[in-house]
This record gives structure tokens, sequence and C-alpha cells, in this order.
């Protein structure tokens, strides 16, 4: 049996196609996709202004499923390397299985074992990464294929009577592609080498998800990441309210008469059958916006900060921070400057109920408490 796991081992990476280093195999899958993000850029993204400037529902129409014809293969590739990626960390772990028993997470590795913990380290996080760009790119698909289902139905009179949605629709499509490029670049950036030392980004937060390129950071915990002077790092953040929970926890264990229709962070539909005929349930979240305070007299060096939406619906929950210069000669060689970026936030549910057990739609609105994200940078 001893010699049997290391040939599975074996085995594992080489029918798998995972280049020499994690970093390798990362970079060429978000360059896969950053020519995707591109190319959606340059022409369905131009076309789609155009279509909604000029109000042209079959200009519209083409534009958006030009969007899908592109993300549907691009996420069934990525998935494929995620896969991968998958399997090849899995080998990895119980390659290292007595390493991890014994001294647990990489970070508290001896020195003289620090290469392991680094190769482990380093496909941990492409894993991390590719299934954030891999949940961007499906959110992006699916919400096209949404719009362009949508407007099969659409005649030209009610294109125009209704630009007002379809240019929200469209302006969200548009933020994705955009926060989905950012990711990308702060994603490669993140993967050279530098001789700066890393970035440490802690969640100062009670109950509000926080990822940082493409990272999770749990509230209460810190986490660092490899970003030079002048690199762009993206803050994506979510406030977990308590009709938020319900949704995700409702939308992944669904009961035994549920049939989930459509099921995010940010919807919830479902069909119950109780035996009384159907009902279908949905919850569905508008908005949505993040407050952050992004300037303070206490910062000896002033940060380029910028506040955008991740074309999830919500406005202000992506914050996109330029690493700035912090010089030893200034803050010491073991300085660091401190910013933390405060905020709160707020949200609508939206409950309709139709069939059998039928009610009026309700509104039901939730604060987010909210925190801050602590961001330092040390002295280089």
């Amino acid at each position: 049996m001893k010699r049997t796991i290391p040939l599975v081992l074996v085995s594992l990476f080489t029918l798998a196609p995972v280049p020499a280093h994690a970093q390798l195999f990362v970079i060429e899958g978000l360059n896969e996709l950053g020519n995707v993000g591109q190319r959606i850029h340059d022409n369905h993204i131009k076309a789609l202004q155009e279509a909604r400037r000029l109000k042209k529902l079959e200009a519209y129409r083409e534009a958006i499923n030009g969007m899908w014809r592109e993300t549907t293969p691009a996420k069934q590739k990525l998935g494929e390397r995620l896969a991968t990626a998958k399997t090849a960390l899995a080998a990895k772990r119980q390659q290292l299985r007595d390493y991890l028993d014994r001294y647990g997470a990489p970070d508290g590795w001896p020195p003289e074992h620090q290469d392991k913990a680094k190769a482990l380290g380093e496909l941990e996080r492409s894993v991390a990464q590719l299934e954030s760009v891999h949940a961007q790119i499906d959110s992006i698909d699916v919400r096209a294929r949404k719009v362009s289902l949508h407007m099969q139905d659409v005649d030209q009179r009610g294109f125009a009577e209704g630009l007002v949605r379809y240019n929200q629709w469209a302006q969200d499509l548009e933020d994705s592609i955009a926060n989905m490029r950012q990711t990308l670049d702060g994603f490669k950036v993140a993967w050279q080498p530098s001789a700066a030392p890393p970035l440490r980004v802690k969640n100062d937060t009670r109950d509000v998800s926080v990822w940082v390129n493409g990272q999770p950071i749990p509230p209460g915990q810190s986490l660092r990441i490899s970003a030079p002077t002048g690199a762009w790092v993206t803050i994506f953040v979510q406030g977990q309210t308590e009709r938020r929970k319900f949704v995700i926890e409702k939308g992944q264990n669904p009961t035994r008469h549920t049939s989930i229709i459509d099921a995010s962070p940010y919807v919830l539909a479902f069909d119950l059958d109780a035996g009384a005929g159907n009902t279908r349930t949905v919850w569905q979240s508008h908005d949505e916006v993040y407050r952050w305070v992004t300037t303070s007299s206490a910062w000896k060096v002033v940060p380029e900060i910028q506040v955008a939406p991740s074309g999830e619906g919500p406005q202000g929950d992506v914050v996109r921070f330029k690493v700035p210069y912090i010089a030893k000669d200034r803050f010491g060689a073991d300085g660091w400057q401190s910013y933390p970026l405060c905020f709160h936030g707020e949200l609508t549910w939206t409950m309709t109920r139709t069939g059998e057990m039928a009610r009026p739609p309700q509104d039901e609105s939730e604060k987010v408490q909210g925190g801050c994200v602590v961001i330092d940078v040390f002295s280089s």
C-alpha cells in the first residue's frame, strides 16, 4: 500500500497537463480569458453602446448574443483548467500529508521545508484565483443569456419604451467585463517576481465577505499578497445580511419539494410543490450600495483609490487600490503605512410569490454594518 500512493501521485502529475509551476499555469489561463475580455470589450461592448444610443433592437440583440457566444466557451475552457488545478492541488496535498499533519498550514513550516510550502501555497493560490475568475465569467455568461432570452419577446416599440431598464442591464454587463479585466490584471501582477515586501490586508468586519485579488479573507482575518509599487489591488465586498444568508443557504440546500430556478447571492427563485399545486417564489436584491471613506488626514502618502460596481447589481462593491511607494528613509526599514478603508451599506429585497399561494410583493430593507478593510503597505 505504501508503494501505491506515490505511483498514483506520479500518474496524476503525468496525466494532468499542469505546467511545472503554478505561476505559469495560472498566467496561461488568465491570458486566455484576458483575450476573451478584450474581444468583448472591443467588439460587443461598443456595439452594445451604439445599439442603446440608437435604440436599435436587432443590433442590441446581436451584441448581447455576441457576448455569450464568447463567454460560454471561455467559461467551459476555464472550468476544465480549474478542474485540472484542483486535481493537482489534491495530489500535492496528499504528497505532503505528513508535513500538513505535523506543521499545519504551510506558513508555519520550518525554514528547511519552505520550498515545499511555497509549491503548495502557489497551487492553493492558483485554485482560489481560478475559482474567482470562473465565478465572474459564469455570472456574465448567465446574465447575458437571460437578457438575450428576454429580448426575443420584445418588439421595437417595447424596446424604445423600456430603454431605461435595458440601459441598466447593459451597463451592468459592461461593468462586469471591466471588473473582470481589472481582476485579471491584478492576478497577473501578483504572480510576477517582486523584491517589494508583500501587502497585508485585513477584513476588519464582523459579517462581510471580502476578497482581495480574488482571494477570500474571512471576517477578522488577514492575508498577505504580493503587489509591487504601482500595481492595482482589487477588493470586493459582499454584506452577509440575514436575508442574504437565507438566499444563499436555500439556493445551495433546497428542501425535498423545492426546485431551484435561479440562485446567487443576489437572487433566489424556486418552485414549491407540496401537493396543493405549484408556487413560485422569487427573492431579488436591488438598490444595494456601499459607501466608503477613502481619504484621511493621517495618511502621510496618499494613494490612488477608485470605487466601482462589480456589475453584479450593487453600487460601490469594488474598491481598486493603487499601491503607493512607502520609502524606507521616511518610514524606516521595517515601517509601513496603514490604510483603513471603511464602509457601510444597505440593500432592499423584493419577494414575489405566484401560483397557488400567491401574495402581493413585499419589500424588506437591510443594513450592512460594514467595517474596514485595512491595507498595510510596507516600506521598500
